[in-house]
């Protein structure tokens, strides 16, 4: 029998990969101990102890099952990330819309595995149990839905805000806009590119109150060198000039704790920056993309 795995990563280690500089180093810093430091592979960072796995209600046994699950979606993801950032500005857009969707369904899944959305994912499973209009949970044998009772019993079970957000990931796909907004999107290319990621990778317009809409808008650094971009807000709309270096300091600012890259000396200079951007962050208050689009809405 496998031994169950310990060390649970919230970024996928394939993803991270390409963040890796020449000699496989991860450049980091850390903003709560306000530290950089380096690590050889992308083994030892953004993973928590016993993150995914769970205590069974009937025999009190620990079991990985959530690492399991977030492997089947990193296998999936893996061959898009390589072919993304294998892919050149001069060729065609390097996913066909079924591997958009195959995309759209892992980062629905990474938004809402993040440490960024533990206390989110508790909250609501406090606030409306297991109904929604795209899931529920019913009596085997009867087919209707379990009583109030029941339904607070089983949100009390370990894992199931876990459960809770694995769920909810699938609620862009039941969004026709999601499809429509997947036809649209950029790649961006860099080379060489210096690209950072964190511990919260995927910029969006925080706003966004239906779960459905959350893929509609957003940046996503795919690797050092590549970076998606979905905007139904401007569809026909260039990146400005510095919009990578933007999307860097939008990506610490949005971190709970770590942030990484290829570059030691570019991590250093976009955390500085950061640091000096902050009351232009702060005018933005909690919409991101604002800063990224230079809007003057705030």
């Amino acid at each position: 029998m496998p031994s169950m795995s310990v060390r649970h990563h919230y970024l996928p280690q394939c993803y991270l990969k390409g963040f890796l500089d020449s000699d496989g180093y991860l450049h980091v810093y850390d903003k709560k101990e306000r530290k950089f430091f380096s690590t050889k592979g992308t083994e030892d960072v953004f993973q928590e102890k016993h993150r995914n796995s769970i205590q069974s209600p009937m025999t009190g046994e620990r079991k990985d099952i959530f690492e399991g699950l977030y492997s089947e979606y990193d296998s999936l993801m893996a061959p898009l990330l390589k072919k993304i950032i294998e892919s050149k500005h001069t060729a065609p857009p390097p996913l066909d819309l079924d591997e958009r969707w195959g995309m759209m369904l892992c980062l629905a899944h990474l938004h809402w595995r993040v440490p960024a959305r533990d206390r989110q994912g508790k909250d609501l499973i406090e606030k409306h149990g297991f109904r929604s209009s795209f899931f529920n949970i019913r009596h085997s044998e009867t087919g209707e839905p379990i009583s109030n009772e029941m339904m607070k019993e089983i949100s009390n079970f370990d894992g199931m805000d876990k459960a809770y957000k694995m769920g909810i990931s699938f609620a862009p796909f039941h969004k026709k806009s999601s499809y429509e907004s997947a036809q649209h999107w950029k790649f961006l290319y860099q080379d060489p590119g210096f690209n950072i990621t964190g511990d919260d990778p995927i910029l969006r317009r925080q706003e966004v109150s239906d779960f459905g809409d959350i893929l509609n808008e957003f940046v996503f650094p795919v690797s050092a060198g590549r970076t998606i971009i979905s905007n139904v807000f401007y569809p026909s709309r260039n990146p400005e000039h510095g919009f990578c270096l933007k999307v860097g300091i939008a990506i610490i600012e949005q971190a709970e704790r770590f942030v990484c890259g290829n570059n030691m000396s570019y991590l250093q200079t976009l955390v500085q920056l950061h640091n000096q951007s902050k009351e232009v962050l702060e005018n933005v208050g909690t919409s991101i993309m604002a800063y990224l689009y230079d809007e003057k809405r705030f």
